[in-house]
């Protein structure tokens, strides 16, 4: 559990949390929970400033990384001090920090410019590599030796950010994208082979990712339209695909299933929403108040199959979820008064404060993981000889292409590109323990075995 605190202490359990300072803002605590639901453990971070934590991504090892964003001159996670590039009470930087499995923080680094930036959606690789979304506004974005400039000269709006942080805390790559009006990214999710679908929407009459130009529904009007993207572990912009109408719509969280597929959901006002050819109705027919979605793309991320929605013409809103095995998608989420999910019906205590709900979707199906060929992907030779192998596409790359070779525990242990027009690419393979491992293209996989 990630959250903040502002109170002098925080108990969890037997764990009592002292924060520091104590005339500032709020500061970090991570929190754990056993099965049986007792606290076993709470950690403290985020010292002076004030600290908005926003997501937090867990590995199999038991390490966590968390993000977010913090005003004031300086925050700290353990023995390591960040330092705001533009100490003021109006513009924050963006942190990430990271958790041993044993509970002691082991790196945390910073972000940011001169403007107002925010993280707030992270992912955590198994080979340890760390994926981070956001928005930022001010000119120009610093991440370690990458600057991203705002498509608004004056800097006055948000603009996307994704970038990708090393095992060792390094940024690797930094990548924005946006247009004149406000635009963020809110959550994002990685799949097998490390490509993160981020999600979030956008104001702007267009707004473009790589080559991929998404159009806002709503023109220059002011209102929001919904993005799914997909960025890949080298760095570029492989799908970018919208959901919206007329009014306006945001996606607030994204979870992928074992074959890649993504589900998104949030809140849209507006009498409908549209995702691609499936179009929902708000159940209040003006369309003034928020009903919640759920809505998925198919593995290519090219295109929305299914869309649910819920409410009853008060305000509903998806902030979490997660996924079952089968593909059904668990919500976390906020209503206000009262709302109906499938043929539940929900009374709040309150008609003025929002209301958590946790609801189950039925109906949702993953699809088939789309085939790329005959041949789309092969080793040879196949047991590896002399310390190297080949690994051949069954065509040239449009563009450039991630080649990853995974353990039987999933970690990714070699990774190569294969550059646009290239096909095969050389593999070292020495220091491979001698065993059956997986090569991944894309959607494509072969065996690899080396002895």
């Amino acid at each position: 559990m990630l959250g903040g605190f502002y109170s002098a202490t925080a108990e969890f359990g037997p764990t009592v949390l002292t924060k520091v300072n104590l005339i500032g803002g709020a500061e970090v605590f991570v929190a754990q929970l056993s099965s049986a639901g007792t606290w076993t453990r709470a950690v403290h971070g985020g010292t002076g400033g004030v600290n908005f934590p926003s997501a937090l991504a867990l590995n199999a090892a038991g390490e966590a990384v968390v993000s977010g964003f913090f005003y004031g001159t300086t925050t700290s996670f353990g023995t390591t001090t960040l330092t705001n590039v533009n100490p003021s009470t109006t513009n924050a930087d963006i942190f990430v920090a990271r958790l041993s499995s044993a509970g002691t923080w082991t790196q945390a680094v910073r972000g940011g410019g001169s403007g107002d930036d925010r993280a707030e959606g992270v992912a955590l690789a198994a080979d340890g590599t760390v994926v981070v979304a956001g928005s930022f506004r001010g000119q120009t974005m610093g991440l370690g030796t990458f600057s991203l400039v705002n498509a608004d000269p004056s800097g006055q709006t948000n603009d996307v950010f994704v970038g990708r942080l090393s095992a060792a805390g390094a940024w690797t790559q930094a990548v924005r994208a946006g247009g004149p009006a406000a635009d963020q990214a809110r959550r994002l999710a990685l799949d097998a082979a490390g490509n993160a679908t981020v999600a979030g929407s956008f104001s702007s009459s267009a707004i473009s990712f790589g080559t991929f130009t998404l159009t806002n529904a709503g023109g220059t009007t002011g209102s929001s339209d919904i993005f799914a993207a997909r960025f890949t572990p080298v760095g570029t912009w492989s799908q970018a695909v919208r959901a919206g109408s007329s009014g306006s719509e945001t996606a607030l969280a994204v979870a992928v299933s074992a074959n890649g597929q993504a589900t998104v959901g949030g809140v849209f006002t507006g009498p409908t929403a549209s995702f691609g050819s499936i179009l929902l109705s708000n159940a209040d027919v003006n369309g003034f108040s928020n009903d919640l979605f759920v809505a998925r793309l198919n593995s290519a991320g090219s295109d929305w199959t299914q869309a649910l929605r819920a409410g009853a013409g008060s305000d509903e809103a998806v902030v979490d979820l997660d996924l079952t095995s089968s593909g059904e998608a668990t919500i976390a989420g906020l209503y206000l008064s009262t709302t109906t999910i499938g043929t539940t019906k929900l009374n709040s205590t309150t008609s003025t404060d929002n209301t958590g709900l946790v609801a189950r979707t039925t109906g949702l199906t993953l699809g088939v993981r789309q085939a790329a060929g005959t041949a789309p992907l092969a080793v040879y030779p196949n047991p590896a000889a002399a310390g190297t192998a080949t690994l051949r596409l069954s065509g040239p790359a449009p563009a450039a292409q991630l080649l990853v070779v995974r353990d039987a525990l999933g970690r990714a242990v070699r990774r190569a590109t294969v550059a646009a027009g290239q096909q095969e690419v050389l593999l070292p393979t020495a220091g491979l323990a001698p065993g059956v491992y997986l090569a991944e293209a894309g959607l494509s996989r072969v065996q690899l075995v080396v002895e």
